[in-house]
């Protein structure tokens, strides 16, 4: 049995046709990785943009890829379910699939500060540590929450 190496948590979102494309993101990252757990899945406003609400999940991946590896396979997920980059970071997406961290590493400083990330990363890992005051993920995650409209959504995934 070939062991793995690495482990990453991915934030998996959409807000063009999300119902439809959060399982197909769902789907194509099972073709290579082992999931681990997952998040419950998230509604919330786009934010720095317009466009329809987002759905969000996290999920825990094991993987042999390095960050590199993997950010690129990532991207190329993205693109064959559509989605298109341009200027706009904030432009409505079909699919949008982002390493949060990487072997417990933080590896998005947005998990710090936006709801709709540390929400569903809490759920995974409540207890990882975080720069003060809050010193763990969960309690960053309800502080962060005060205020943020974010809806749980039940969908079907596989």
């Amino acid at each position: 049995m070939r062991s793995i190496a690495n482990q990453a948590v991915l934030l998996l979102g959409s807000n063009i046709e999300p119902l439809k494309n959060l399982p197909a993101i769902f789907q194509a990252l099972r073709i290579k990785y082992t999931f681990r757990n997952k998040s419950d899945v998230f509604e919330s406003l786009p934010v720095g943009g317009e466009g329809d609400n987002y759905l969000n999940l996290a999920v825990e991946i094991d993987c042999n890829d390095s960050y590199a590896t993997l950010r690129d396979h990532l991207k190329q997920i993205e693109k064959s379910l559509g989605r298109v980059r341009s200027e706009d970071k904030n432009a409505p997406r079909t699919a949008d699939i982002d390493i949060i961290l990487y072997n417990h590493r933080i590896m998005d400083q947005k998990l710090l500060e936006m709801a709709f990330i540390a929400i569903p990363v809490s759920q995974l890992y409540p207890h990882l540590k975080v720069p003060a005051p809050d010193k763990k993920l969960a309690s960053l995650a309800s502080r962060l929450a005060i205020g943020t409209w974010l809806h749980k959504v039940e969908i079907q995934l596989s």
